[in-house]
């Protein structure tokens, strides 16, 4: 790179364990005991499993047949969580400062940060679930929040996945504004993680109301041209409007093109151009790695991300493999093939403007076509409850 080295141009901080009172922000002490007690058995035995019929009450019945199947230990498991949740509230630390004379938190010198982070934690709430055991990016905002002092927080999940974790974790919360971008259909039928929830109809509650806004696509042929409406009428109206303190991404890149369990059409460039979206708020920005099941396809995302918070120009694009355009151009069929991503994306904004915390300044665009976006909303809400119970 005419730039040098990416690596040598970022501060590196290598990862602490997350404390425990940090995690207890967000999970229950059950929750906390139930992982730690399954490590420490991995542990002693010497020996990885997964708990489908665990003795020390780790699993739930299982929903569907690989629900179970998602969740592994091993005997260094435990180190592995605690690091990625740890990482991921010293991610938001490095953005901000404490004055030691009276206490008061401000933003530091550092504007943003990644934090290379695994397992993820999105859908982490109660259980372990999809890989994830702790809810990284909801610990590191109830951190910013609880002990950094900080009003407002908003975290946005562009993972291939509904964040339904991170949306149970705060639904009752204003102060905590959940956005999510995810493929409720695939060609398969309802995407993991497969639950009614994930449906744009879910927007908060009592206090909470219309602070969790959800972007279910209705199928995964959606590409730069969807996700770029999504972020100018959606995403960064509802940022501004809400103006948090710090915005945390809940990064997963399992919805470039060719990603090996999910991918739609987006390219690892077009993060670069998601990512200068947000700096553009001029906002603490914390963008913490998520799902993402490609190495190559995650390295070549994630370096486009640390161009853009470097503000160095979009490295170059590398040629798709062949597996990955067959993979892309398998997209686009499944339940949802026929409602239009742009018809479900208007019913989002009309909601939006009708509720309390939007409703004063209506900051989402409205188009003329109502009743194509009531058409719409009504399909894939009806799709989601079909194939959920069906689950």
């Amino acid at each position: 790179s005419a730039y040098g080295s990416v690596w040598d141009a970022c501060k590196i901080v290598e990862a602490p364990e997350v404390k425990e009172s940090d995690l207890l922000l967000v999970h229950s002490k059950s929750h906390v005991t139930k992982v730690v007690t399954a490590c420490e058995l991995a542990k002693s035995e010497a020996a990885s499993f997964q708990p489908l019929a665990s003795p020390c009450g780790c699993t739930k019945t299982p929903k569907s047949d690989d629900l179970d199947s998602d969740v592994y230990y091993s005997p260094d498991s435990l180190v592995a969580f605690r690091l990625a949740a740890g990482g991921a509230v010293q991610a938001v630390r490095e953005l901000f400062q404490e004055d030691e004379v009276t206490g008061q938190t401000s933003r530091s010198s550092v504007r943003a940060s990644f934090a290379i982070v695994r397992p993820p934690g999105h859908h982490c709430c109660n259980d372990p679930s999809g890989f994830c055991f702790f809810n990284n990016s909801a610990v590191a905002a109830s951190h910013a929040r609880h002990v950094l002092g900080l009003s407002r927080v908003a975290i946005l999940d562009w993972d291939y996945h509904h964040g339904d974790g991170t949306q149970t974790l705060f639904y009752q919360d204003p102060s905590v504004l959940t956005i999510s971008l995810h493929v409720a259909f695939s060609s398969e039928g309802l995407a993991f993680p497969s639950n009614r929830s994930m449906g744009l109809e879910y927007l908060g509650k009592n206090e909470g109301l219309g602070y969790n806004i959800n972007i279910p696509w209705p199928h995964d042929g959606v590409g730069a041209d969807e996700y770029k409406e999504a972020f100018e009428t959606i995403v960064i109206p509802a940022l501004k409007g809400f103006d948090p303190q710090l915005v945390i991404v809940a990064s997963g890149f399992d919805a470039v093109a060719g990603d090996m369990l999910a991918g739609t059409r987006l390219r690892e460039g077009d993060y670069y151009d998601l990512t200068r979206q947000l700096l553009a708020l001029d906002l603490p920005l914390a963008i913490i790695l998520e799902g993402g099941y490609s190495p190559h396809l995650i390295a070549e995302a994630s370096l486009n991300v640390v161009h853009a918070l470097l503000g160095r120009e979009a490295p170059p694009a590398k040629a798709a493999s062949p597996a990955s355009l067959n993979r892309a151009a398998s997209t686009g069929g499944g339940p949802g093939m026929n409602i239009k991503a742009s018809c479900v994306l208007e019913a989002v904004r009309r909601h939006l403007n009708t509720l309390p915390p939007w409703s004063a300044h209506r900051p989402f665009p409205e188009g003329e076509a109502a009743g194509s976006s009531s058409d719409a909303a009504a399909e894939i809400s009806k799709l989601i409850e079909q194939l959920a119970e069906h689950d």
